[in-house]
Order: C-alpha cells, then structure tokens, then sequence
C-alpha cells in the first residue's frame, strides 16, 4: 500500500482539481475516477459530504472488493486504483487513491471525463482525439510506479528470477541486480514500473489473481484468490492447478510378465482399473465395464482407446458375441 495521506488534513482543505468527497459509492464517485484518471489523478474520500461533514459508511467483508471490481468493470480501460478504509473521528471512511492513466481516454459507459477545479466535465471530441495521440502505443505497466522506489523491490525475487532465466539459456541476465532490472527495461527514471512492482514488489500490492476449475462452461467451482506479487502468485497458481491433476503410478506386476507395465506410466488411475477389470473379466463389451467401475459409458470408451493405442488391450470375436481381451 503506499503512503496514505494525512485524511484530517485533506478533509479540511477541501474538493479541489484532486480531491473529491461523496456520501456513498454510486455512479457519480465512477464518473470522478474516469476525470481523475484522465487528469492528474487524485483521492475520492466515500462517507463525507460536499459540505465537508463526515458522516462514514458501512463496510461489509467484500464491500472494498466490490468497489474494486465495479470501478474495474465500469471505466475503460481498465483503471485499478488502490481502495482501503480508514477511521477519521471514529467513523470509517473508504478512500479511493486514482493515478493518472497512462494510456489516455480513460471512458465511463462511452463518456470521457475531465478534472476541471472541484468538478467533472465531459471531453469533446477533439479533446479526446489527442489525449488519444498522446498516448498512443504506450502502456500502464511501463510507466513507473508512482511513490515508489528501488528499495521498494525485493532483491530475493529478483535474484530468484535471474538463476531461473540463466539456468533454462534462453537469454541470460546479468547477476547484478539492478542491471538485470534495467535490461528487462523495469526501471524508468530511476523508479521501478509497474511491471516491476507487479512482479517483485516487497509486499503484495492491491492486485489479485482468481483462479478456479471449471464444472461447465458457465460453472467454476474451488475457485481461489490469490493475492500476492506475480512472482509468488505463480507459484500458488501451480501448486493449485496440481492439487487437481490426478495421475497414477503403480509398480509393474512381474508375476503377470509385466502386463501392466505400460500402463504405469502416467496412464491415470481409472485406466489402470479398467486394464486389471478386462484381465479379470475378460470378453465382454463396454457397458459391462461400465457397469463393474460404475462410471459412465463414454469415460469406458475413452479409456479403452487409451488402451488400444498402448496395444495393451484387443477386442475378439464377432461385434454381437465378442468381447475385449487383455493382451
């Protein structure tokens, strides 16, 4: 998180061209991230009103999430500010800190906006074409990362990433660390970018990752958040993906000549219970295995292919009478 600002200080100066005060989130509070990103960026404060009273809110578990999500969803492209809730006389507050956008217009359902002194305004058409030339070809995560710096990367992740590139010679890095930084082109200005920051940031910025399995096109189930640098995040993503990856290996039965040998290796485990279910019970078709494993028909079907094309298994006899057979 960067260095929140003095909120008892902000309060009492009042809106300005990058400060504004609003009772709750709503439509107008995406409005004023779509202005400040397309200006100078700037702090909305959630639980004060225009005449600079402080009334609060009230959050619940997913409330900062939520905001994160709508002003994501809502202004395009998408603008993450950093959101997270403060106490101000005792009465929370939730403030949303805007950085300039890099890549320039920054709309709300179609409609650009301006900072102009204390409010909004609409960009016209020639407005937006040039804050569009401006900006062209440019990126967020080149720039670098507002109140940041060096010290704010960790060397470890760094170093880390540096023996992993060498080691796999698909283009080496220097062993210094911020010669490999600015190699990569993740220091500007003496800053680190955002890219920089995404990847090997101290502390886990405002940033996640959802990962989850998906039942059906439109159904994800043991769905996860992961909220870490994308250096670290990698690696719970896998350890994920693999909890979920379910492979077999058995040891080959010698007395049996080694029948199921070919299957121990990487075969999964319901293919190697259909190979020792077509050895026990040899000559018969699929609904029967289906029947003796208690799984679908069409997982039987895939499963025997698997075994055909490791010629492990045949099929005998006549389509009607025949049957499949260990090899």
């Amino acid at each position: 998180m960067k260095n929140q600002p003095n909120i008892s200080k902000l309060i009492e100066s009042g809106e300005s061209e990058t400060l504004e005060f609003k009772i709750s989130f709503g439509k107008e509070v995406l409005e004023t991230v779509c202005a400040f990103a397309n200006t100078k960026g700037g702090i909305i404060i959630i639980g004060v009103s225009d005449d600079v009273i402080v009334q609060g809110v009230e959050t619940g578990k997913e409330t900062l999430q939520n905001i994160q999500n709508q002003i994501k969803q809502g202004i395009q492209p998408n603008v993450i500010p950093e959101v997270y809730s403060t106490e101000n006389d005792g009465k929370l507050l939730i403030i949303i800190n805007v950085d300039e956008f890099p890549v320039k217009p920054v709309s709300f359902k179609g409609r650009y906006f301006k900072r102009i002194n204390n409010s909004n305004h609409l960009l016209d058409i020639n407005e937006i074409a040039n804050l569009y030339l401006k900006t062209f070809n440019l990126s967020w995560d080149s720039y670098p990362y507002p109140s940041s710096s060096i010290a704010d990367i960790d060397k470890e992740k760094v170093y880390s990433f540096i023996e992993k590139v060498n080691k796999e010679e698909r283009f080496s890095l220097p062993s210094d660390f911020e010669s490999s930084l600015l190699k990569l082109k993740l220091i500007k200005e003496n800053k680190p970018t955002a890219a920089a920051m995404l990847l090997f940031a101290t502390h886990a910025l405002n940033y996640k990752i959802h990962i989850g399995r998906f039942k059906s096109p439109t159904n994800i189930i043991d769905d996860k958040q992961i909220e870490d640098t994308l250096f670290e995040a990698n690696n719970q993503a896998l350890k994920f993906i693999l909890n979920y990856i379910k492979v077999s290996f058995e040891l080959a039965d010698r007395s049996n000549e080694g029948v199921n040998e070919g299957v121990n290796e990487g075969v999964n485990e319901g293919v190697n219970e259909l190979h020792k279910t077509i050895k026990k019970y040899p000559n018969n078709k699929t609904p029967f295995y289906s029947g003796k494993l208690n799984v679908p028909v069409k997982t039987i079907e895939r499963w025997i292919k698997t075994l055909k094309e490791k010629n492990l298994i045949e099929f005998k006899g006549s389509p009607k009478t025949g049957g499949y057979f260990v090899k």
